[in-house]
């Protein structure tokens, strides 16, 4: 495989190193802008080339050791090697060049990004492939660029409790004898290992995800044996030949269908389909941000798109008049309207289906905040926010290239970003979460 030597200057979207080697763009994976480093190149073109560092002959000050045996294997982490501080500072920048670059906002403010105190085991859930190898059933993440399982034992930024769930499930489905499914033959039955736990109480839930309705009720209670703190276990059917990890099945084995999480102040309950933060910790820091961004006195009418759990929601309806929600998972509305019971709130209303045409069923609104997934905006919604003339919109975002993209959509509607607020959801990750302040011009 070809090899070359780069000087590196900076990251790009997506994680990677940028240098040149002559008049050739060179995007490393592993690199820290200011090294020089030798490249194994993966793939060639013409004016670019990819590939990852073979050798660091210069190093960066900011350059750490990784703590995780398998970084660099792995497809989860892309910063590890990258001191924290570094981390921050490179995800503001990121942030800029993708709103100047893309939506042509080069002199929107972006503030300093907000970080955590300890950068580690600050995730509350994870997803691992299981494979085997031999007669030995392996589970943990894909290699990066592949569908290769890298089997591992813990993951230094993981919940503890997930580590647990998955070396006892792992260690059930092998001594059970549970056929494990094969991507080439579209055979076996157990896919995916989905795990949860809760940050606010010694609990998790396991979703087992297999390719055929075969009953695991034995297995759940010998796991539940296993892992006291397993309250809910669930199966989720997936038949398709697909890489989508989750089917549309979904049955409880063992326990409740449900964990819990607290936000303060609010608890939340958690269903095995439902969308939530992965890093509870932050996820407070965010809700308070987006709802000082709202700018709410007390009598505003909030519509809460892409509402989810209504995570957002409850933080809004503190100082809020009236708040409705719009979530077009029928899962999620129910596990919502459940939450606004649960903590009492009486100004909240959730509404069922897609963000453009449920956003008609409103002749009026003062602020509207919106929580994409990470493909953004659909210009349908865009259109129908545009047609509503809230005076403010708040945006969160997990990726800054949709981010910049729907902002400048929204300047040609007649709408002025103020500021944009970047806060590290995912150390050890070049991803970062957002929040966007935008007023009517």
């Amino acid at each position: 495989m070809e090899e070359l030597e780069a000087r590196l200057h900076r990251f790009a979207q997506g994680g990677d190193a940028v240098g040149r080697c002559g008049e050739l763009v060179v995007f490393v994976a592993g690199g820290v802008p200011g090294e020089r480093v030798k490249v194994k190149l993966r793939e060639r073109h013409r004016r670019y080339a990819k590939g990852t560092v073979a050798d660091v002959l210069e190093p960066s000050g900011e350059r750490v050791a990784s703590p995780c045996p398998v970084f660099g294997q792995c497809g989860g982490c892309q910063w590890q090697m990258l001191e924290y501080g570094a981390q921050l500072r490179w995800k503001q920048e990121l942030v800029k060049e993708a709103l100047a670059r893309i939506g042509g906002l080069e002199d929107v403010p972006v503030h300093p990004v907000m970080g955590m105190k300890d950068p580690w085991r600050y995730r509350n859930k994870g997803q691992h492939p299981v494979s085997t190898k031999g007669a030995r059933v392996t589970a943990g993440y894909y290699r990066r660029g592949s569908h290769e399982v890298i089997d591992i034992d813990s993951c230094p930024i993981q919940h503890p409790l997930v580590d647990r769930v998955m070396k006892a499930a792992r260690r059930r489905l092998e001594r059970r004898h549970i056929p494990i499914y094969d991507e080439a033959t579209h055979r076996g039955i157990v896919r995916h290992l989905v795990i949860r736990a809760s940050f606010s109480w010694p609990q998790a839930q396991l979703t087992i995800v297999s390719r055929t309705r075969r009953a695991m009720v034995a297995l759940a209670r010998q796991l539940r044996e296993d892992v006291p703190e397993l309250v809910s276990i669930v199966q989720n059917v997936n038949k398709q030949r697909t890489n989508l990890i989750l089917g549309p099945e979904y049955k409880t084995l063992s326990g409740r269908a449900w964990v819990s999480e607290r936000i303060r102040p609010f608890v939340y309950r958690l269903s095995s389909s439902s969308f939530f933060q992965v890093n509870p910790t932050q996820t407070e820091v965010l809700c308070r941000e987006a709802v000082d961004a709202a700018a709410l006195t007390g009598t505003e009418r909030v519509i809460d798109v892409y509402a989810g759990v209504g995570t957002l929601s409850l933080f809004m309806a503190e100082r809020a008049r009236r708040v409705e929600g719009v979530e077009n998972m029928a899962s999620a509305v129910k596990d919502a309207r459940k939450n606004v019971r649960l903590n009492g709130a009486t100004n909240i209303s959730f509404h069922l289906g897609d963000a453009g045409s449920a956003l008609g069923r409103f002749d009026r609104c003062d602020v509207i905040v919106l929580d994409p997934p990470r493909k953004g905006c659909d210009p349908g919604a865009l259109r129908a926010i545009a047609a509503l003339r809230p005076r403010r919109i708040v945006y969160v975002s997990c990726e800054p290239v949709t981010l910049a993209r729907d902002l400048g959509r929204l300047a040609e509607a007649g709408y002025r970003t103020e500021a944009v607020q970047p806060i590290d959801m995912f150390p050890q990750t070049y991803h970062i979460e957002c929040v966007a302040r935008v007023v009517r011009a």
